[in-house]
């Protein structure tokens, strides 16, 4: 099992603070919601509403944390708009929560290269993927769904994931705001519940424990009802109101707050930041926390050669302790990280872009940028690159990994960084258009197709053999599923046959597998010419092999088999197909099982073997 943990842990993309729930410390027992948790242990969601510094996380937090059922904590960032980054987060954190089952196996179920498909039912095959491995409880908890985009296509993910859900596992969900998902069907079914910012709202009794248990203040009865009056049971505005009072003498506290009327609202909030926690620290620590607030993650390794005092990990550490709106987070490998909680974090950053010039702004991003580059972390180093508006950086490293996060589907990210970009450097360079046709790959605009053969344009024109194999490959899979390119097909088979005979088969093993696939499928669904449909389909496979690229694979022995099956030769096409077969085990996703149930089919009935064709056909159309 520690094989697969090491698997997981090697992904660049992972960080394992996003799927560690937070430290706690000076927590208030809240038995009243713990109840409520608990009455309703067997609903298939909760969901947690409620404003900023309510309390959601470190309620779910202490529920989760007296089970004996495991859970799996996700911290929910904007980049989880992208359901592929959410799903290769709920994969791992379930491995971290389940550590005798081997979830690295499903980590390639988004990469299935199966031509283009409606959303919804991929989503359904992700989702199963998840969770055809689970047989005993566990909760899974979500924490920041407000951070995601308002229209992000995960929220359709999520709703596949609470559909294909099994009864033992539970899901938390933890928002500022209802999210766009059929909360109110499920609880019409009697299959959700909802915590609403009243129902987290600090009651009398909970407001005096908080006072005299968490924070030591011995105030009178009026006084601690003054405190909840003030705060409407809201404990981001008590914990303010505390650490405002304990500054002032005990004999003047009750003169301050009879004076002292709380607004919620940002501004007011702000200037208890302002006025209690930010300038109440010298301008080298005031400097620290604005430029740190660009950070989604405080990373120690990253602040220690990114900060400009060295007491920087002291001073979040110290901000902690008092509860003072900084986050800790252990990392395996990384030990404690932090994060700002989010109302501090925006305070932080309005300082920031208030009091710092644009060039100043753009010299912190890149010196961030210098520093993950340096460390290796290439993806950070693209962001902080196109905020410090070094677009020429940026475009470099997204050349060299923009590939990798395409075999892996992560297309959020590539579309994210292109739109940071001036318009005329994408339009210049053949890497990004290439890019750029993928993120909207199945979009059907025809600007989409423009931009790939624009791309192999310019990729001809700088000899760049690499880019040229894969344009090729792609209009090629274009012409043959919609027949949306402008290049004639006979064309792109000509010019790709004769760059795979000219080009060294000791290069790019990858890009040529690709093309030798999809001109193998070409031949079949175009030119009737299956031989040469079948030899390019089987070269596909051989070096698919060799790179250990499983979905690739497949997709090259499928479309070998149905060749041969078309040029009538069933007992090597079914030979073929029980390869199929066990790669299927190892790689059990609805997508290609579907297409292999559809060529089998294709194949008994070419032979004659109808009895064979009909139960294939029809665990075909189950699928």
């Amino acid at each position: 099992m520690e094989s697969s943990l090491a698997h997981l842990r090697s992904l660049p993309f992972v960080n394992t603070s996003k799927i560690a729930p937070p430290r706690l410390t000076n927590v208030l027992n809240r038995p009243r919601l713990i109840k409520l948790l608990e009455k309703n242990r067997n609903k298939k969601l909760i969901l947690i509403l409620g404003q900023a510094a309510q309390g959601k996380s470190t309620l779910a937090a202490s529920y989760v944390s007296t089970q004996t059922i495991p859970s799996a904590w996700i911290n929910l960032g904007p980049e989880e708009s992208d359901p592929v980054n959410l799903f290769y987060l709920v994969a791992y954190a379930l491995q971290q929560a389940l550590p005798a089952i081997d979830f690295s196996p499903i980590l390639m179920n988004p990469t299935v290269i199966t031509g283009p498909r409606e959303v919804l039912p991929l989503y359904r095959e992700w989702s199963q993927s998840l969770f055809s491995r689970i047989s005993t409880p566990i909760r899974v908890v979500l924490d920041g769904l407000d951070r995601l985009q308002p229209e992000a296509p995960t929220y359709q993910f999520l709703h596949s994931i609470l559909e294909e859900m099994p009864p033992q596992i539970q899901l938390f969900m933890l928002s500022r705001e209802m999210p766009p998902l059929e909360v109110q069907a499920l609880r019409m079914k009697q299959e959700a519940f909802v915590l609403t910012t009243e129902d987290l709202a600090f009651t009398l009794l909970e407001t005096r424990n908080f006072l005299k248990t968490v924070r030591g203040l011995l105030l009178s009865a009026d006084m601690m009802k003054r405190l909840h009056a003030l705060t409407e049971g809201w404990v981001g505005g008590l914990i303010r109101l505390c650490e405002s009072l304990e500054q002032v003498p005990e004999n003047e506290r009750e003169k301050y707050l009879a004076g002292f009327l709380l607004e919620k609202y940002p501004g007011e909030i702000f200037r208890f930041f302002g006025e209690k926690i930010f300038s109440a620290n010298p301008p080298q620590v005031q400097d620290f926390l604005m430029k740190s607030s660009v950070l989604n993650v405080l990373d120690p390794d990253i602040l220690k050669d990114f900060a400009s005092i060295e007491n920087a990990l002291e001073i979040l550490e110290d901000l902690h302790r008092k509860n003072l709106f900084v986050q800790a987070i252990f990392d395996k490998k990384k030990g404690w990280t932090y994060r700002y909680h989010q109302l501090f974090r925006e305070f932080l950053q309005s300082n920031f872009y208030n009091r710092f010039r644009q060039d100043e702004q753009a010299a912190v991003c890149l010196q961030l940028a210098a520093v993950y580059a340096r460390k290796g972390s290439l993806e950070e180093a693209v962001e902080y690159f196109l905020l410090g508006r070094d677009y020429s950086q940026a475009i470099a490293i997204m050349e060299r990994i923009g590939l990798d996060l395409v075999k892996s589907a992560r297309l959020g990210d590539l579309a994210r960084w292109l739109q940071m970009l001036p318009e005329e450097m994408g339009q210049a360079n053949p890497w990004l258009l290439f890019y750029r046709f993928f993120t909207r790959r199945f979009s059907g605009f025809p600007e989409t197709t423009a931009s790939l053969e624009k791309a192999l344009h310019l990729f001809q024109q700088k000899q760049d053999v690499r880019g040229v194999l894969l344009a090729l490959a792609h209009l090629l899979e274009l012409s043959v599923i919609g027949g949306r390119s402008s290049i004639p097909i006979m064309s792109l088979i000509d010019e790709s046959e004769e760059l795979l005979e000219s080009s060294s088969s000791e290069e790019y093993s990858y890009e040529r597998a690709v093309l030798m696939f999809q001109l193998g499928f070409a031949h079949f669904m175009r030119t009737g010419e299956s031989y040469k449909g079948y030899l390019a389909c089987r070269d596909a496979y051989t070096l698919a092999r060799s790179l250990g690229d499983i979905s690739l694979q497949l997709n090259a022995l499928l479309h070998a088999y149905v060749n041969l099956s078309a040029m009538g030769e069933f007992f090597e096409a079914l030979r073929l197909s029980q390869e199929v077969e066990k790669l299927l085990e190892v790689y059990p996703y609805p997508g290609p099982q579907t297409l292999h149930f559809l060529h089998l089919s294709f194949t008994y009935q070419l032979g004659g073997y109808m009895e064979e064709a009909s139960p294939v056909l029809q665990k075909a159309q189950e699928m």
